[in-house]
């Protein structure tokens, strides 16, 4: 593979944050919309309790009441399905592991090592001084303190 390390780590996190927008999307979809059906729901029950008590007199009233609860019904129901949809959506999401874990199941050959190569310059030149009037000594620059014992 042909991709440098930072753009396959990207990649990576790019397509794990997807999931994760995709499956919290339809869950919080199937949540607002499962309580909404269950609100209409019991908003169509009292709406049925009173067209059944008979609480308007004329048959006009009762006829509007009568439609307007088959109609809450009708939503509350096509809310419930769209609820049940989402849900089921978010179950059928092909999962996607954490970037770490796709990483680690990457076969060798597709992750970018650094660091196995010589490097293009010499060992003096990697290492030296800052001033001319430094130590000259590769050895001595490599030392964290010059003249003390290594413990």
């Amino acid at each position: 593979m042909d991709q440098t390390d930072g753009k396959l780590r990207e990649d990576v996190r790019k397509k794990r944050r997807e999931y994760l927008g995709k499956k919290a999307g339809a869950e919080v979809l199937g949540a607002v919309t499962a309580v909404f059906a269950l609100a209409l729901g019991a908003l169509a029950l009292v709406l049925m309790f009173a067209v059944l008590m008979n609480i308007g007199n004329s048959g006009a009233s009762l006829f509007f009441f009568a439609f307007l609860t088959v109609f809450i019904g009708a939503v509350a129901v096509y809310t419930g399905r769209i609820s049940s949809s989402s849900f089921e959506e978010a179950r059928t999401l092909e999962y996607v592991p954490s970037a770490a874990e796709q990483l680690a199941a990457l076969p060798a050959e597709d992750i970018l090592v650094r660091g196995s190569d010589r490097p293009d310059a010499p060992a003096e030149e990697l290492v030296r001084a800052a001033s001319p009037a430094g130590v000259n000594a590769a050895n001595e620059l490599l030392r964290s303190e010059a003249g003390t014992q290594d413990r």
